[in-house]
């Protein structure tokens, strides 16, 4: 296993209530060459179209005159006098947080506008030394810049988030001034008390879920937030289907029993052989609500057992949107499957080539099975969305 530190950057949005497009922006890239990472943050003025295109336009410039080696204040000027002004405001902005990390966890943080973000360390709050500076032009009102270095260390967590969730609940008998920066802070402390080793992505999704929930589940704004982690990189393997020499059948279970780190089987035959080579019990479990797709299945030792074709394809889709439609509970096995998979780094697909008759023509050619092609679109979205490493091995 690699023992190099994984920075994990996770993000969840929701939209405000009755907008079908998000005016939050949130863009994170890494160079593979350098290991850095760049996020930002944007929050478009207003909400709907306008406000999202304002902050997708300040996002794209931030993280591409970050990542060119750009000075950060001058990231913001060009941002400054780039967006539309709006002629009774005289300010043409979208909020920001920028975050620019390098491989040794250097940090360099500007925000504007945005809520304090959170530096948590070793599962305590940490006070981030914030320098101020104000940009000022020509016919517009002046930025005030907040400036913060940071060396992060392994288990560190950043907390980036927008106003949709510092002000949620707003006006309501409970949060009369909103949910805030310190209602913030003590449900992260919390969470993380509660699960030490949560994801970014878990957290994300707590967070933003927990806006939500304060809101009466109706946003009065659009929600974003994103956490970045700093850890120790985590493996998942991910068996399915059967191989095609079926003599591999204990081999395959073997690989899958001695794997250092977590794992996932996906099809009712794979499971079966899995459980029959290694001598185990193979139960449905039918304690949750599966109305997208089949139940999950138990094995002793595997962290998870789904149906195949179904299962994987419908990830496949709420991978490449971003995450929408999976809930994580227990009762979802895409959601659950979702979960593991976000909070791994490194993930192993071992690929059975023996063909399912259910599920297509045997005599199709291989370019067209359905499990390789849906196997090949996950991965690709894992490492050009999710930022994570892949590797695919068939059988």
């Amino acid at each position: 296993m690699d023992n190099r530190l994984f920075t994990e950057v996770g993000h969840t949005q929701l939209c405000k209530n009755g907008n079908s497009v998000c005016g939050d922006s949130f863009i994170s890239r890494r160079d593979a060459a350098e290991g850095r990472i760049v996020a930002v943050l944007a929050d478009g003025l207003g909400s709907g179209i306008k406000a999202s295109v304002l902050s997708l336009l300040t996002s794209t410039i931030a993280a591409r005159c970050v990542a060119d080696d750009l000075d950060i204040r001058q990231t913001a000027r060009t941002i400054m006098e780039t967006l539309p002004v709006c002629a009774v405001r005289k300010i043409g902005y979208s909020t920001f947080t920028i975050i620019d990390i390098d491989v040794q966890g250097g940090t360099s943080i500007i925000e504007f506008d945005n809520p304090n973000l959170l530096w948590i360390s070793r599962g305590a709050l940490m006070r981030l030394d914030r320098q101020v500076e104000t940009l000022s032009a020509a016919g517009r009102r002046s930025m005030e810049l907040r400036f913060s270095r940071v060396d992060l260390a392994p288990e560190d967590r950043l907390v980036v988030f927008s106003d949709g969730v510092s002000q949620a609940g707003m006006g309501n008998d409970n949060y009369p001034l909103g949910w805030t920066q310190q209602g913030i802070e003590i449900f992260c402390m919390k969470r993380l008390r509660e699960k030490p080793d949560a994801s970014a992505q878990e957290l994300s999704d707590n967070l933003v879920a927990a806006a939500r929930s304060v809101d009466a589940g109706l946003p009065k704004d659009d929600i974003s937030a994103a956490v970045i982690y700093l850890r120790k990189p985590r493996t998942l393997l991910v068996v399915t289907g059967p191989p095609f020499d079926r003599r591999r059948d204990r081999e395959i279970a073997e690989l899958c029993a001695g794997f250092k780190g977590m794992s996932v089987v996906c099809g009712g035959t794979t499971g079966s052989i899995i459980a029959r080579e290694l001598n185990r019990t193979i139960t449905l479990d039918m304690s949750g609500d599966c109305t997208v797709v089949p139940p999950p299945s138990r094995i002793e030792g595997i962290d998870l057992v789904t149906e195949g074709t179904i299962t994987l394809s419908r990830l496949c889709t709420i991978l490449e949107t971003d995450g929408a439609g999976a809930s994580g509970s227990s009762g979802d096995p895409v959601g659950r499957l979702r979960q593991l998979l976000m909070g791994s780094d490194h993930i192993d697909f071992l690929v059975g080539t023996r063909v399912n008759e259910a599920h297509q023509d045997p005599t199709l050619p291989v370019e067209l099975d359905m499990r390789r092609n849906t196997i090949r679109r996950i991965c690709r979205v894992l490492e050009e969305r999710y930022f994570k490493t892949t590797s695919i091995r068939f059988v």
